[in-house]
């Protein structure tokens, strides 16, 4: 391992150590796992054509260490009670990644 990937995954880690919370990851074909990670529930304003709409795009950041294999739409996330589909993986190419989340509406 490089000393610059050595030092953005010590920091990814304190990072999420200190700022992120327990969350519990289910992926579609293994057994669900705990992780450390950074939930966002961000709110934002869209323009689509000229009319404002309010949405709640909640995202979660991830150190890619703690996964046996990157995460992947489909995949589950269960935060603070409530169950998130991953709708997108955007690895940042430092050993992080985010995760797009939309709410389950299915158990």
């Amino acid at each position: 391992m490089s000393a610059w990937t050595n030092l953005t995954d010590t920091i990814l880690k304190l990072s999420t150590d200190v700022f992120g919370e327990r969350v519990v990851y289910c992926p579609a074909t293994e057994p669900s796992f705990e992780i450390r990670a950074i939930f966002d529930a961000k709110f934002e304003m869209v323009d689509p054509g000229g009319v404002l709409i309010q949405s709640a795009q909640p995202r979660l950041g991830v150190w890619l260490s703690q996964f046996s294999k990157d995460p992947a739409e489909g995949d589950r996330v269960e935060i603070r009670g409530t169950l998130y589909d991953v709708t997108e993986f955007q690895p940042d190419g430092q050993g992080g990644a985010t995760l797009i989340l939309h709410r389950c509406s299915r158990a």
